[in-house]
């Protein structure tokens, strides 16, 4: 017999599932498509803007050397620190 928590976690539905529940087939294949042209559009921007890439890396790796307690308050520190700031200067 499955432990409540993996019966709780099987009794929720897919993604697939809850969506189907609530759109039509319609509607899913229009999301669909909007979610496509959203991820080209968002794909062409950062192409166009590789800053954007090297910042989440110095991010990234300033929290895997440090290992904060709050990941997103040490990013939002570390992002309008001085340091980081500085390192955007032309």
């Amino acid at each position: 017999m499955a432990d409540h928590a993996t019966a709780a976690l099987m009794a929720e539905p897919t993604l697939k599932e809850a969506a189907a529940a609530v759109f039509n087939e319609e509607e899913c294949t229009a999301l669909k498509t909007n979610l496509r042209a959203e991820q080209i559009a968002q794909a062409k921007y950062l192409r166009a803007h590789p800053e954007i890439h090297k910042a989440v890396q110095e991010g990234l790796a300033r929290v895997l050397q440090s290992q904060p307690e709050d990941p997103v308050t040490f990013l939002t520190q570390y992002f309008m620190s001085e340091e980081f700031l500085h390192q955007r200067q032309p």
